[in-house]
């Protein structure tokens, strides 16, 4: 098992869901989200969407995908994820925050935090990659695989960057 993430772009609602496993292929279903957890979905109503493209990566295990959060978050804040999860409001506006405090295996991002998200994959890059190669150099105390990490970096960023264009992102 791990986490898969699927991003659309130019997602149209066409109705609720009714249970029945009758999705067109464009289709995309959007659950509402969970009570606990972030609501980044920007208003997206629950329901089928109709959508015009659609692209999907396997982020990895769970586990690994923790493990290439924990990653970001310390290239770009120098701290673990869960210092921004004590107190996301502190860090609110920062880099890759509503990446960093979401879930890790389900849920729906919405375009205004994806045109969010993509601009900070864009801006950290630099940053981001310089980070990566000097941990690989120097600091092994992460086992940061320099070509996996910034892999996935670049898949991540297209994935924000398809759906910030009126789509999502899906957690699934």
């Amino acid at each position: 098992m791990g986490l898969d993430i699927g991003s659309v772009t130019k997602a149209r609602w066409v109705r609720e869901d009714s249970g029945s496993d009758d999705q067109k292929s464009n289709e995309w279903l959007v659950h509402p989200p969970h009570p606990n957890e972030y609501d980044r979905q920007d208003g997206l109503k629950p329901g089928v969407y109709e959508v015009e493209g659609y692209a999907s990566f396997r982020a990895g295990s769970y586990s690994g995908y923790n493990d290439w959060r924990a990653q970001l978050c310390y290239a770009v804040h120098r701290v673990a994820p869960d210092t921004l999860w004590r107190n996301e409001a502190a860090w609110e506006g920062k880099p890759f925050v509503e990446l960093i405090c979401f879930s890790d295996c389900e849920g729906v991002m919405g375009p205004k935090t994806c045109a969010k998200l993509a601009a900070d994959f864009e801006k950290c890059r630099d940053e981001v990659t310089a980070w990566a190669r000097k941990q690989a150099r120097h600091h092994r105390a992460l086992n940061v695989d320099v070509t996996y990490f910034l892999e996935r970096y670049e898949l991540w960023a297209k994935a924000f960057r398809r759906a910030a264009r009126e789509g999502f992102v899906d957690f699934h």
